[in-house]
């Protein structure tokens, strides 16, 4: 009685976070625009700057795809997999691999970022949270050691906005 609990998607914001602690422009352009895959789509030359998303659903969507794999480290053999299954249409590591060349040289500055964090994470084992929460040095899965700085400041602004 007298609390409630609130559920709320802020769309992209993951993304949003990623640019904001990388200093990526080109990305916090595409957070800006409104669609960040479609954005991408248009940095790497598969969709015209006029292109809009009802007109390229289905080229949006491996960008999409694409986005949120390498969001997560994805390597080739497995994004190639995640690219068949969302989009029904077969797709080869090959295929997989030029798309995250396309994702690197639209967002290098984020791309050298996450390098960053994994080196920094294994010189230092640690990375520490902008509220003080800690990841050890126990973790060698390269995919969490990079995502945690980005999921981990959303659950900081989330510990912030309930205290």
């Amino acid at each position: 009685p007298g609390r409630a609990i609130c559920g709320i998607d802020y769309g992209s914001h993951e993304f949003l976070i990623g640019a904001l602690v990388s200093g990526e422009e080109n990305m916090i352009a595409a957070y800006k625009s409104g669609d960040v895959y479609l954005y991408f789509a248009k940095l790497a030359g598969a969709v015209p700057w006029d292109g809009k998303k009802e007109d390229y659903k289905e080229l949006r969507n491996v960008f999409k795809s694409t986005t949120l794999g390498i969001s997560y480290s994805m390597g080739a053999a497995a994004l190639a997999q995640k690219l068949t299954d969302d989009t029904g249409k077969k797709h080869t590591k090959a295929d997989a691999e030029e798309l995250i060349a396309k994702f690197m040289k639209a967002y290098p500055k984020y791309a050298e970022w996450v390098e960053h964090i994994r080196f920094d994470y294994a010189m230092r084992g640690f990375h520490k949270l902008p509220d003080g929460w800690v990841i050890f040095g126990d973790n060698d899965n390269k995919r969490s050691i990079s995502n945690v700085p980005i999921q981990g400041f959303g659950s900081c602004i989330l510990r912030k906005a309930i205290q």
